[in-house]
């Protein structure tokens, strides 16, 4: 609990609780719309968060064959019913799309007392995919073994734990551009993803001694954006890419090595070597390591204390270089 402080604080908890009730009290009303339709179906209400809900998903299946549920209807922003709802066919049964803020004012209203009376109530008819709905800091913080896939299957869907995920059917892009104008090695190319939204982790000079050596090496280098304004990794291009175009991406180039987000829980699906850097300070090591999530068996989790050497060195052993 040492760390704690690094990531939370009295004034921004008193800040939040100000600036929440307004966004809560919008919330009771999303949720009373939700209750208030006569569809026979489960809600499952998708997080902005793109780990989170790929968590969710890929347990879906499960959770409908071990609840018996006939009919589940997503609800997300629309970003996402176009991106993630898409990757399992035939697990989403419906989409109800909202405005993020909207999904932002849900989950503040279910962390409240009689937000989460109402969902346990209603728990037979729908479900959230909001960590602080479903599980408290304190929980994680108490439990040091508890992991990501963990908490989907016992917390949040009470599914046995011998559940298993299933694969997102990512479709197929056409990245034939992106090998001819970057030189893309099959099989021998790198790719970094330095930025995380919500895990603080400072990999710039680590990363950028790495773009040097795999070049020396005979690697292609190369940095993953979300937008052309991210600046690349010393000594690397920028690729500016949808989520999938980079999944089609790192299975031709065979390496993808990022700080743990959202995104890597994404990749986490793809065929290829993947190296999740972790905050040695986070506090919450098995919460995050990208191994557990259990489908690709070439992933790794790097736990970086500052030692740029080191780190380097465990990087090239899993590369085996």
């Amino acid at each position: 609990m040492s760390d704690l402080k690094k990531y939370y604080s009295w004034k921004l908890a008193i800040r939040s609780l100000l600036r929440d009730m307004p966004r809560a009290i919008l919330g009771a009303f999303v949720f009373a719309e939700l209750i208030r339709k006569k569809e026979r179906t489960h809600y499952l209400v998708l997080p902005s968060q793109l780990g989170d809900s790929m968590l969710a998903l890929s347990y879906l299946s499960e959770f409908k064959r071990q609840k018996k549920i006939n009919h589940v209807t997503v609800v997300c922003t629309p970003n996402y019913e176009n991106r993630l709802c898409r990757y399992y066919p035939n697990v989403v049964d419906n989409v109800i799309c909202k405005e993020k803020w909207k999904i932002y004012a849900l989950r503040k209203f279910i962390s409240t007392l009689i937000g989460e009376y109402l969902s346990v109530l209603y728990l037979d008819r729908i479900t959230f995919v909001l960590p602080t709905c479903n599980i408290s800091m304190r929980v994680l913080w108490d439990n040091p073994s508890i992991s990501f896939p963990m908490y989907a299957k016992a917390i949040l869907y009470k599914i046995s734990m011998a559940s298993r995920p299933e694969r997102p059917q990512v479709p197929a892009v056409d990245i034939l551009g992106f090998i001819s104008k970057y030189d893309l090695k099959i099989g021998h190319t790198v790719f970094f993803n330095p930025v995380a939204n919500s895990v603080h982790c400072d990999v710039k000079k680590l990363l950028d001694n790495a773009a040097t050596e795999m070049k020396a090496k005979g690697y292609q280098v190369i940095t993953l954006t979300a937008n052309d304004e991210e600046l690349p990794v010393q000594g690397t291009q920028a690729i500016p890419c949808t989520l999938e175009e980079a999944f089609s991406l790192v299975e031709y180039g065979g390496t993808l090595i990022g700080v743990r987000s959202g995104f890597l829980d994404f990749i986490a699906y793809a065929n290829c070597k993947l190296i999740s850097i972790l905050d040695a300070g986070n506090g919450l090591e098995s919460f995050f390591r990208i191994e557990d999530i259990g489908v690709n068996p070439d992933c790794h989790t790097l736990i970086y204390d500052g030692d740029d050497e080191a780190a380097l060195q465990k990087i090239f052993a899993i590369m085996r270089l």
